[in-house]
């Protein structure tokens, strides 16, 4: 028996499966010692005839052809029965593994007696969100006890074969949404050891064009497969304080996150059919009392004039969301050698300047509502802000322009409260730093400029701004510092040594 099975649904990746085969031939794991399952979804690129090829040439790849089905479970489904490793490790045709990917997650697997293996995710070109559940490594974790479980639904991750099949879990088959979320859950409930290795990025998302991620197109169907997600909580819970915090994940993520400032780009007839199907999903799935327990101050809002079938509000709130805007100034910045410093301070603002302020009402902070709510039943609690529970926060990253690679920098943030005029204007201060040499994971940056830019976060809202700051000059280990009023830009000539921030050119 082979240690791991690596399957791939396929359907016409094009040039865009060359990055995944080069991650696989450069695996630490022996050849000997896993397989490459491609199942091929009926391709017609000359995809179908590439792996057979390649499977005649490598006696570790094998190519399993089905009809095309259009939708990833089937293919998925149908490595699960053909695999012959003993865990399974989900892939997308466009995406790649890292060089010890499958080394790593196996033994760790073996070594914590694993059902699920779930190894670090980052993203090519992309800043990666879900830093909470990476933030150490979870030899047995659970839902009841890590709920940062739910921010990573995605399938790629390394499943004990025997398990799969003892349990009879499968993707769901044909034209679903979110079966990956179905799947994932549905092992989550019946693992006995769910183990998380974040000390090591093994898996690397691409994000193409017209890839996944996009939004989907029949509305209707969306949320049909969604029943199919909440039923497997349902099935596997009780009534209680865990299914009501699984259940707003997703009536948050897939739901009331949706109705935000991205809202307002929907076509009119696209829009109205996601509010109509959302609000019935609500009304059917998600208990009124989910709105003041768990959504923070923007999404209350949003679920009550969702609740109240208040579209045209919703729309015109969404309007005024995409207006706001983050400011932020410098109040310090400190160069030392190998490492650059910076205090910063940044508001939250509508489109029309004004900075955000709660009103004071009945001893509790609220938000005056940036929309009339004239003839609509909404909640004070939709407007409650309790400060000390909202999420408040302010992140500073250097992004490298021509990549767009993101990593935020290590600090810690305070929240500032300025009172005018009886409210409360808030703002959040930074203290942030960088070593060029060290950053993410270890590794020093690469070559070239990176800009840098804070990310305001408030009640539900976020917004992000290129960092300004006035001239100044000083010395970076052996390089010259100079940041204009324009842009701060760090510029890193030589990996680890001569490093150098200046005028964005």
């Amino acid at each position: 028996m082979r240690k791991v099975s690596v399957v791939v649904p396929v359907y016409n990746p094009g040039r865009y499966l060359d990055d995944l085969l080069a991650s696989l031939a450069r695996q630490s794991m022996p050849a000997e010692d896993f397989e490459v399952v491609f199942v091929d979804d009926g391709s017609t690129d000359g995809t179908e005839r590439r792996l057979d090829e390649l499977a005649a040439r490598s006696g570790h790849v094998r190519v399993i052809h089905i009809p095309n089905s259009g939708w990833p479970g089937r293919p998925r489904n149908v490595g699960i029965e053909e695999a012959e490793g003993e865990y399974v490790q989900f892939v997308d045709h466009d995406d790649e593994l890292a060089d010890e990917a499958l080394q790593r997650m196996y033994e760790y697997a073996v070594a914590n007696c694993s059902d699920v293996v779930i190894g670090r995710e980052g993203r090519r070109r992309k800043v990666w969100g879900a830093g909470p559940l990476f933030a150490t490594d979870r030899p047995n974790a659970t839902l009841q006890d890590d709920p940062a479980l739910l921010l990573l639904l995605t399938p790629h991750k390394m499943f004990r074969r025997a398990f799969l099949l003892e349990q009879g879990i499968r993707f769901l088959e044909g034209p679903r949404y979110l079966e990956d979320h179905a799947f994932v859950m549905t092992a989550y409930f019946r693992a006995e050891v769910i183990s998380v290795l974040a000390g090591y990025t093994c898996y690397f998302w691409h994000r193409r064009r017209g890839s996944a991620g996009r939004r989907p197109k029949d509305w209707g169907r969306y949320f049909d497969s969604m029943r199919d997600v909440l039923d497997v909580v349902e099935e596997h819970t009780t009534p209680g304080e865990l299914r009501d915090r699984l259940l707003s994940h997703w009536y948050r993520t897939k739901g009331l996150r949706r109705l935000g400032p991205k809202f307002i780009d929907l076509p009119e007839a696209e829009a109205r059919a996601f509010f109509q199907g959302l609000r019935a999903l609500t009304l059917e799935r998600f208990p009124a009392r989910l709105d003041a327990q768990r959504q923070l101050g923007s999404l209350r809002l949003r679920a009550a004039l969702l609740r109240a079938g208040a579209y045209e509000k919703t729309r015109e709130l969404a309007a005024v969301e995409r207006a706001m805007y983050v400011t932020e100034h410098v109040d310090d910045l400190k160069v030392s050698p190998n490492r650059l410093e910076l205090t910063l301070t940044a508001t939250l603002r509508h489109g029309d300047g004004s900075a955000l302020r709660l009103d004071r009402a009945d001893g509790l902070f609220v938000l005056p509502p940036p929309v009339s709510l004239a003839g609509i039943d909404v909640p004070t609690s939709a407007l409650g802000v309790v400060l000390r529970q909202e999420r408040m926060t302010l992140t500073v990253y250097a992004r490298h322009p021509s990549t767009d690679q993101r990593f935020a920098l290590p600090g810690r943030t305070t929240i500032v409260g300025v009172r005018t005029d009886g409210r409360l204007q808030v703002s959040v201060t930074a203290h942030v730093w960088v070593d060029p040499t060290v950053v993410e994971e270890g590794g020093p940056m690469r070559a070239g400029q990176w800009w840098l830019e804070a990310e305001l976060g408030f009640a539900g809202w976020v917004a992000r701004s290129p960092i300004r700051s006035r001239r100044i000059s000083a010395r970076f280990g052996d390089a010259d510092v100079r940041l204009s009023g324009s842009r701060p830009v760090i510029r890193s000539w030589v990996l680890g040594r001569a490093v150098r921030a200046g005028k964005d050119r």
